[in-house]
């Protein structure tokens, strides 16, 4: 364990729940979006950067070990999304039951993102409904909507970029070979943080995914290669079909995308 990386994650935690008010307060709002902490009955929920952390990175503070990819999503949505099920379940693994997986039938009931996600990520190597030290998950949005909100629609980029000195400071701490992108909002916004200057995409974004060069970033004594991706939900995947020949597997292109990465990652 690296001391200083340990105790620099569980700091940036803290900083994450102080930076959203609990749900009865005023909350960080744009666009009719409000945001929160990740509060539910007065009780702090997440113990890491991202609920989404409880299915790839848990327990980063204890073992802080290398990171290969680091999958970034746009935002959670609300806490009560999956439901209270959901809710009682991180809250055994913040008691200590770490074998309890964060990848269920019920949960994935509740979220095609990643439902498609674990064929994706079955093209580089990895069975995601099984935990790996070298996989991290996290939104960079890191507010959660309040009630029963928690679909991605609404969301404007100036209520992302809240999190974005979060995120570019996770990154310092995690130190990812490879940052993955879902969906054109997410790289941009990733792609800023980390650099603090706009990347042009001068094409449509399905065009940039087939056929945009090498994106390599530094930042303070950090170097990782980001991979803008179709986000993989309902709306995402149908936008990366449109126009292009229909196959019978909808995510057809999306495994293009994402072998892409495989093999670049192969070669490197």
């Amino acid at each position: 364990m690296d001391i200083k990386k340990s105790e620099a994650y569980k700091n940036l935690v803290l900083e994450m729940q102080l930076r959203y008010p609990i749900y009865q307060k005023k909350a960080l709002a744009d666009n009719k979006v409000k945001l929160y902490s990740p509060h539910f009955n007065d009780e702090m929920i997440c113990h890491e950067i991202n609920v989404y952390t409880y299915c790839q990175g848990l327990d980063y503070a204890v073992k802080t070990p290398k990171i290969k990819y680091l999958l970034v999503a746009q935002d959670f949505g609300s806490l009560l999304k999956h439901g209270i099920s959901y809710i009682e379940k991180i809250k055994r693994i913040n008691a200590g039951d770490k074998s309890i997986p964060y990848i269920d039938d019920e949960f994935l009931k509740s979220s095609n993102t990643t439902k498609n996600l674990i064929p994706l990520f079955n093209i580089l190597g990895y069975d995601i409904t099984k935990r790996y030290d070298e996989l991290f998950f996290t939104n960079f949005c890191l507010g959660y909507r309040g009630g029963n909100n928690g679909n991605g629609g609404g969301m404007t980029k100036k209520l992302m970029t809240s999190s974005a000195d979060l995120f570019k400071k996770l990154c310092e701490i995690l130190e990812p070979e490879s940052i993955l992108c879902l969906g054109r909002v997410t790289f941009e916004c990733v792609y800023k943080a980390l650099t603090g200057t706009k990347y042009s995409i001068k094409t449509n974004y399905r065009d940039f995914l087939e056929n945009h060069s090498e994106i390599s970033v530094s930042y303070g004594n950090v170097q990782s290669f980001i991979y803008p991706l179709a986000h993989c939900g309902k709306m995402g995947t149908i936008d990366r079909n449109h126009g292009l020949p229909k196959q019978s597997d909808p995510l057809y292109y999306q495994k293009q995308d994402w072998a892409r990465i495989a093999r670049e990652n192969k070669n490197s």
